[in-house]
């Protein structure tokens, strides 16, 4: 029995935390406030007054269905982050580099998407305009960086590490989450037990690092308005989030699209407890 505790004491090695030890750094946390924890900002007055920003430590996990604005809302973030100075990156398996910067460009310029990339019904004066304005921001220090790379999650976590010690990244923005690939699942694993693998490593890698990680999540169907027991439940699950616990939160955005859209935001803890 000795023995046996002895080799499980080895495999552990990881130290007990005395309650008193965590008082004091309670003690410190409130001496210091919250602000030091904050390595971002949503872009959007209601939920920065909501939640105080994007804080070290947090997986976020934005999900909904095809063209519901999940890359619109990141790209917001990226840009009010970086303009206030927080370092930022955004690991995109959905777009190429170029096109997410096409992305950022035209949010930062106010300019049409499909006409900076596409250079859509563009005439030439508008093309002088676009590399007028592409020459301004060149020149700007905005802590902004993007990478295509990182498709399975050990490639991941690598470019969060890059991120964190190369550029003091504390915010990365992921698009998105079923494009990262667990090396080690098997087979037969189902694709939802595969996502909830890359949901509960990303969070492992937010604490360890201290930084927060924001995933966008593609989802097949809209989220019920009113809370559906049945179908959100199994929603939150795809996403690896539990539901025990949620907040919901209506906000339109500050510019309104073409047709009246309304957003709905559900926050819920992971499986671990953590929100």
């Amino acid at each position: 029995l000795t023995a046996g505790v002895t080799t499980l004491t080895r495999m552990a090695a990881t130290p007990l935390t005395p309650l008193p030890q965590l008082f004091q750094s309670l003690s410190q946390h409130v001496t210091e406030g919250v602000e030091k924890d904050v390595v971002g900002w949503w872009g959007i007055e209601v939920l920065d007054e909501l939640f105080g920003g994007l804080r070290a430590g947090h997986l976020v996990v934005i999900a909904g269905p095809t063209a519901s604005g999940k890359t619109s809302l990141a790209v917001q973030m990226a840009v009010r982050s970086a303009l206030k100075g927080y370092p930022v990156t955004f690991l995109s398996l959905e777009m190429s580099e170029v096109q997410l910067a096409a992305r950022l460009f035209s949010h930062l310029t106010q300019t049409n998407t499909s006409l900076v990339y596409t250079l859509k019904a563009a005439s030439e004066d508008d093309k002088r305009e676009i590399l007028r304005r592409l020459a301004e921001w060149q020149d700007h220090p905005l802590p902004l960086y993007i990478t295509d790379r990182g498709w399975d999650i050990r490639q991941l976590e690598g470019q969060v590490l890059f991120g964190v010690h190369r550029h003091q990244c504390r915010l990365f923005l992921l698009d998105y989450l079923q494009k990262v690939s667990v090396p080690t699942v098997r087979k037969s694993d189902t694709r939802e037990f595969e996502v909830g693998e890359v949901a509960r490593t990303l969070k492992r890698i937010a604490l360890q690092q201290k930084v927060c990680i924001v995933a966008l999540s593609q989802v097949n169907v809209v989220i019920a308005p009113q809370w559906d027991g049945n179908r959100n439940e199994h929603l939150l699950r795809q996403w690896g989030a539990d539901s025990r616990h949620r907040t919901t939160v209506g906000w339109k955005p500050a510019r309104p699209p073409r047709q009246k859209t309304n957003y709905l935001v559900v926050i819920a803890p992971q499986w671990d407890g953590n929100e």
